[in-house]
């Protein structure tokens, strides 16, 4: 019911087609996932957020964080509706004033940590998230992205190891 319900509301709100558009990974599609356009409807966090939860209450998963900005409406929601206490998000790149940190938020060297993303196609932008998070802690337990567009991210994780969960595939949805 809720996974239906979550789907439906990003085939209805955040499915683009019929569009050339780049991706961040810089391939071409005729189709984009804006998930921005649930992000920020609260119902649609909540249910990322529980369905997320379902899947990782179990492990002891101590912090949520993820890429700004995809990650981020979904890590504050997942502190606010679940035990676990604190999150971060990494930058894509540090602002030249200040202090100039690619993490922002809480991360310590003990947390189990639990990593989301909005939309992952190549898998680039999760593991160079990764990558800024294993400078200071390795224990990382799951990544989980909200929609996998089936394009190599799969495969990018696979080849690092890792192994990258979702929600949903380009598969669950129509695009006729």
């Amino acid at each position: 019911m809720e996974r239906k319900e979550l789907r439906d509301l990003i085939q209805n709100h955040s499915l683009i087609k019929d569009i050339n558009i780049q991706l961040s990974s810089g391939e071409k599609s005729n189709y984009y996932f804006d998930l921005k356009q649930v992000t920020m409807m609260k119902k649609a966090r909540e249910l990322m957020a529980k369905l997320i939860w379902d899947m990782v209450k179990d492990e002891g998963i101590t912090v949520v964080g993820g890429m700004e900005s995809g990650a981020i409406p979904i890590v504050d929601t997942i502190i606010d509706l679940t035990p676990i206490s604190h999150g971060f998000y990494v930058k894509k790149k540090p602002k030249q004033h200040g202090l100039s940190k690619f993490i922002e938020g809480i991360l310590k060297k003990d947390d189990k940590i639990l990593i989301v993303e909005d939309v992952s196609t190549k898998g680039n932008s999760a593991l160079k998230c990764i990558g800024e998070v294993k400078k200071i802690n390795t224990n990382i337990a799951r990544v989980i992205t909200i929609v996998d567009r089936l394009e190599g991210a799969q495969e990018t994780f696979k080849a690092n190891n890792m192994v990258l969960e979702h929600l949903f595939t380009r598969e669950d949805f129509k695009f006729e």
